[in-house]
């Protein structure tokens, strides 16, 4: 059995199962790859599932007021913040 036989648009979209990049989380490339649909996948590839990948300020000056996503805080209201790396909520 051919994969024209499971999908009927198998013309349109062969480019894509043969040169995209299917993304899965670590340890389930194998079941991936068996599904009917996913494996016509010819790339599958394991990636971390975290979702948290490590920051590291280097230039942040003592006492300064930082928001969640690392910019500075001009100017302050109710809020959860970041000074001299720890959480500080402002109420």
């Amino acid at each position: 059995m051919s994969p024209e036989d499971n999908n009927p648009r198998w013309p349109v979209w062969y480019d894509y199962y043969q040169n995209a990049v299917l993304l899965v989380p670590e340890g389930s490339v194998e079941l991936y790859s068996r599904h009917r649909e996913w494996g016509l996948f010819k790339n599958i590839v394991a990636i971390s599932t975290t979702g948290i990948a490590p920051q590291v300020a280097t230039n942040t000056k003592k006492g300064q007021l930082y928001r969640l996503d690392g910019t500075p805080a001009l100017g302050t209201k109710p809020g959860l913040y970041i000074q001299n790396g720890k959480k500080v909520v402002i109420e």
